[in-house]
């Protein structure tokens, strides 16, 4: 197992640093074009040292004539920040970095930061490796992370895999022994993110523990029979939470740095390259919560045209397409909304501006064109895109910026229900990877927060 994950060697911010400043939320969150918190956050930071400085929001890749001079600042302060002193190698060593973060709701989010090996994972769909994406990778997507990636000194990941440890003996035991843990940092996260506490674990034997444990959950009769699988195949250990694209863009930067070293005779097997950090998360941590990654369709313009392409598509393949008003959005999973057919039926809804009122749509699949909601409806959207290529889709994080978007004339708010977490272990050894987009670690405001990099060069 230990070829699958490793100890990380950490560069942490210089003690004077104001760490709230210092620590931003991932780059994918607050997409949608009608969002002012990234503006919020420059304001905030100002001139003070910052992951923002280091990271390129998702927000700005709609200002393509800047990409290019954007991924240059970037690379700029990653090699001042080095330089400067401002990011320093604090333990002189590779360690396990153990996390907590206590949520907006109060509940603590427990983690481990570690390396993975990029050599026991692939995107690819007929690649089953221990380290397994849980979505489709879109390719046009990783070109501008590669560039970001290719040229930097450092790697500062949101990354967030999985684990499914429902005895919890990987990382939760590492709470019990806070004391011996070399306490990192401990403060508060801008705009309501939470707080957040690191530790390095410089046990020997917890050390130990850990990969003993991760180690159980790599033995193939106990996969195939915790998922019901009729043949056996290689277990899924880790599973990607957040950040597909991240992670997929990290492999495929490493298979080109792999190719010119070998073809330079030199040694890759010990490349930093090769790996990538991320924080594994339990998907049984009770603070972990699945929430629908509900979409907005822009610039639709005529409601009832887009209903009727809506209908036409889900009848050319065989199912029907039930359209009825609603009181308001999805607010919870129905998954279980009692369609016990097989394939069963789908439901989601709509939203949209009728006048000066925002009216809400029920629409039922019957049965579904795809095994989850998610799909069906993401099948539909993704034709409707291509022959009308006016339209944009923003995937939006929670229900107050979908309400907020659809409320403007010519906007079309999609609300899917949630995912339950613990099937998408079995989902992922069943059937692959879920449709993009398909569920999200809870409300954006519980991601990742960029603390600590890493020297991948």
């Amino acid at each position: 197992m230990k070829n699958i994950i490793s100890k990380p060697k950490v560069l942490l911010p210089k003690d004077d640093i104001d760490m709230m400043k210092w620590s931003v939320i991932a780059c994918d969150q607050y997409t949608s074009p009608n969002e002012n918190y990234w503006q919020k956050i420059e304001e905030l930071v100002g001139e003070s040292p910052s992951t923002l400085k280091m990271i390129f929001p998702e927000y700005y890749l709609k200002d393509t004539d800047l990409i290019d001079a954007r991924i240059n600042n970037i690379q700029k302060y990653m090699k001042e920040y080095i330089e400067n002193g401002i990011l320093l190698d604090k333990l002189g060593e590779d360690r396990f970095i153990y996390t907590r973060r206590t949520l907006s709701n109060g509940k603590v989010r427990q983690g481990l930061m570690v390396l993975l090996d990029l050599e026991q994972y692939s995107y690819k769909k007929d690649e089953k490796l221990p380290i397994r994406p849980t979505e489709g990778i879109v390719e046009e997507r990783l070109p501008i992370r590669m560039k970001i990636r290719e040229g930097a000194p450092i790697e500062f990941p949101h990354i967030l895999m999985l684990i499914d440890d429902p005895e919890m003996s990987v990382i939760e035991p590492l709470e019990k022994k806070i004391p011996i843990h070399k306490k990192l940092y401990d403060f508060e996260l801008m705009i309501g993110g939470g707080h957040v506490e690191g530790y390095a674990v410089t046990s020997e034997e917890e050390e130990n523990r850990i990969f003993e444990s991760l180690n159980k959950l790599n033995d193939e009769d106990m996969f195939k029979q915790k998922y019901g699988l009729e043949t056996g195949e290689n277990p899924i250990v880790i599973a990607v939470g957040d950040g597909n694209h991240s992670l997929a863009s990290a492999k495929a930067v490493w298979e080109k740095a792999k190719e010119k070293l070998i073809e330079e005779g030199k040694s890759w097997e010990e490349s930093p390259t090769r790996y990538a950090m991320a924080e594994l998360i339990n998907i049984h941590d009770e603070a972990l919560e699945f929430e629908s990654i509900n979409r907005v369709l822009f610039n639709v313009g005529n409601i009832e045209y887009f209903l009727s392409e809506m209908k036409n598509f889900y009848q050319n393949l065989g199912s029907t397409c039930d359209i009825a008003e609603s009181e308001e959005p999805m607010t919870e999973s129905t998954e279980g909304f009692d369609f016990t057919s097989e394939p069963p039926a789908h439901l989601f809804k709509i939203s949209y501006k009728d006048g000066e009122k925002l009216k809400f749509l029920s629409v039922i699949i019957n049965p579904g064109v795809h095994s989850i909601t998610v799909g069906s409806l993401q099948m539909f959207l993704d034709q409707y895109v291509k022959e009308h290529p006016e339209s944009e889709i923003d995937y939006i994080h929670g229900i107050e910026g979908v309400l907020r978007d659809s409320s403007k004339e010519g906007n079309v708010g999609l609300f899917l229900p949630s995912m339950k977490k613990e099937d998408l272990f079995m989902t992922v050894a069943k059937e692959g990877v879920t449709p993009r987009k398909t569920f999200s670690m809870g409300e954006a405001d519980t991601k990742a927060y960029y603390i600590m990099g890493r020297k991948i060069i």
